[in-house]
């Protein structure tokens, strides 16, 4: 069943907000893609409807070309993971990519000319926990009377909650760290094991 048909969500970036990474420069789209189903599998991350892997994950893939030969295209993810295989709650990530004005290019680094894509790209991000328990308790003629007193004492899901908002923030920061672009951190960051395959025009490499 898509999470959006589900009850019992509760949406970690607060009520309708979405996590928004816009980028417009030069870089590879083939290599963003690989490096994004990389992370989610490093992460446990499947696509939510058939429970499959990362690479199946597309619900959605368009695109158009417009007179000028610039690709507008739109995709879109629906993810699910399961915390530590519980069986009491779920996490979805949703993601939304729309790409504009997008042209084939060349750099040249090393000496060497490298294909890639110039344009824009906005990535848009929901995530939810699934409250699975609360379904369970609404459906028992006795337990649904204490369900409120379940959830705070019995089965607190705040460390849930926590830990979904910090994966997607990581997730976020992985993403600006491959397009190089500027963060704010309390802390010195180590090189990515993820290679970047962008290339800022503000930045000579």
């Amino acid at each position: 069943m898509p999470y959006d048909k589900l009850e019992n969500l509760y949406n970690v970036l607060g009520g309708g907000k979405d996590l928004i990474i816009k980028y417009k420069d030069i870089f590879d789209l083939g290599e963003f893609y690989t490096a994004l189903l990389s992370w989610l599998d490093d992460y446990g991350w499947h696509d939510s409807i058939e429970n499959d892997l990362c690479e199946k994950a597309e619900t959605y893939m368009g695109h158009v070309v417009d007179k000028g030969g610039g690709r507008e295209i739109w995709f879109r993810w629906r993810l699910k993971k399961t915390p530590d295989d519980s069986s009491k709650i779920d996490f979805y990530m949703d993601m939304a990519f729309h790409g504009l004005g997008l042209k084939s290019t060349e750099v040249v680094k090393n000496g060497k000319k490298i294909k890639a894509d110039k344009g824009e790209l906005e990535i848009n991000i929901k995530a939810f926990v699934h409250l699975k328990y609360m379904e369970k308790l609404d459906n028992d003629s006795l337990l649904k009377y204490f369900k409120d007193l379940f959830s705070t004492k019995a089965y607190d899901p705040a460390q849930y909650v926590k830990e979904l908002y910090q994966e997607v923030y990581a997730f976020q920061n992985f993403i600006k760290q491959w397009f190089k672009m500027k963060r704010y951190l309390p802390y010195e960051e180590s090189k990515s094991f993820y290679p970047s395959y962008a290339w800022p025009s503000h930045l000579k490499d």
